[in-house]
């Protein structure tokens, strides 16, 4: 019973401990991430990774573990599936087959990233957790893209999560985006 009773006192304190660190804004940390495509602000806190032409965060997770991610993508002229950042809006922007019905249309505006005119895709979705489960259930999500032109290809900055941590978290995207430097 002492056991038990001491396991949910620590669990409570740990989900006490995440929700008041979510609740907290994000500050960069104390240096940027130089890719070879550009140059980022870091959010403290978040755990970063490199994979090629990209650097990925994640940030805090929902009571489903489903974590707030922060993508930086440099795509490079001559990229096979998206030929410019004109074709990427279009296909981010766009229905796809898996919408359920009556699903809105993703929202995209003008923006400006890097004092460089750009785009802002914002679209609604979800994700079916735990996957590949009987007891699976939808948790909505949010993604919004920035697409930012550069002298030879674009860059796309992302940020997705849980709807429930979506605006709880969006500070650490903009700065990000706000610590955003292309080199080309």
């Amino acid at each position: 019973m002492t056991r038990t009773l001491l396991t949910a006192l620590g669990l409570a304190a740990a989900l006490a401990a995440a929700r008041a660190a979510a609740a907290v804004p994000p500050r960069a940390s104390a240096e940027a991430l130089d890719a070879p495509a550009f140059v980022t602000a870091v959010p403290a806190g978040w755990a970063g990774s490199r994979d090629e032409g990209a650097v990925r965060f994640a940030g805090p997770a929902d009571e489903n573990r489903q974590a707030a991610q922060i993508v930086v993508r440099y795509y490079a002229p001559g990229n096979k599936t998206f030929r410019d950042a004109d074709a990427y809006v279009r296909r981010q922007a766009g229905a796809t087959p898996f919408d359920p019905p009556g699903a809105k249309p993703a929202a995209v505006s003008a923006t400006r990233a890097a004092g460089r005119k750009a785009r802002r895709v914002v679209k609604d979705g979800s994700v079916t957790l735990p996957a590949h489960s009987m007891n699976a259930k939808d948790v909505p999500t949010r993604e919004e893209l920035v697409v930012v032109p550069a002298s030879r290809g674009f860059y796309v900055l992302s940020y997705y999560a849980p709807r429930s941590l979506f605006d709880k978290n969006r500070a650490a995207f903009a700065l990000v985006l706000a610590g955003f430097k292309p080199k080309r």
